[in-house]
């Protein structure tokens, strides 16, 4: 990426939120807290009713919900059927020694499976829904989990925002890694930006997150990509 359109986007960022530019995202800062009051279960057994209320958010639940895609209910379904599966996925996701495309991958594969054996149990009533979309859900459990260092990832926006900043070899596939890299080289710009750091701070309730979070760089991804 080019570091002077990276600077010029920073400036141009911070002054649309001034104005009162909405991302659509900062609804999540809310949801930070109940996730680390909660996180983690006591037991497996426990496990349902945590991320009941590690999802928690007055102002959307637009993250977890939506048509055939209810990753809450997904999750919370599997928690009851098989706490220990889904227990060890997320043992997986927040395993910081893998790559963040092992983490999701992982995630996303040990879901699809117990999903598939929950399904077959119930037979063919069973709700055809859906836990995962472009690794947005896992990214949003690592965004809650570690907000000082996970961001939440959306891979077409992403994709968009990088042509904007003149990044070469922008891959049309989610590119986990990748985006990891990124959210740590924007993180440290934006750490060091303070009308930035000014600008997002005003716009926070008593409910949100106010330590440093790498949330405000998907913030910005996504601003970028809407340029």
């Amino acid at each position: 990426m080019q570091l002077q359109l990276l600077r010029d986007g920073l400036d141009q960022f911070a002054n649309s939120l001034n104005q009162g530019y909405d991302t659509g995202l900062a609804a999540l800062y809310e949801s930070i807290q109940p996730w680390q009051q909660v996180w983690p279960p006591a037991t497996p057994s426990d496990l349902a009713k945590t991320l009941e209320d590690a999802l928690h958010n007055t102002r959307s639940r637009s993250y977890w919900q939506g048509h055939a895609y209810q990753p809450k209910e997904v999750l919370v379904t599997l928690a009851r059927a098989n706490p220990e599966g889904v227990n060890l996925a997320f043992g997986r996701l927040f395993n910081r020694s893998l790559s963040l495309g092992e983490r999701y991958s992982g995630f996303v594969y040990y879901l699809d499976e117990m999903l598939r054996e929950w399904q077959r149990d119930q037979g063919p009533q069973a709700a055809q829904i859906h836990h995962h979309d472009d690794y947005r859900a896992p990214s949003l459990y690592c965004a809650l989990r570690f907000p000082e260092e996970d961001a939440y990832f959306e891979s077409e926006v992403y994709a968009a925002a990088l042509r904007k900043l003149r990044a070469p070899n922008v891959s049309p596939a989610p590119d986990p890694d990748r985006f990891e890299k990124t959210v740590r080289v924007i993180g440290n710009f934006m750490d060091k930006h303070e009308s930035l750091q000014a600008a997002h701070a005003r716009r926070l309730t008593n409910a949100d997150y106010s330590k440093t979070c790498r949330l405000l760089v998907s913030e910005f991804l996504r601003y970028l990509a809407q340029q």
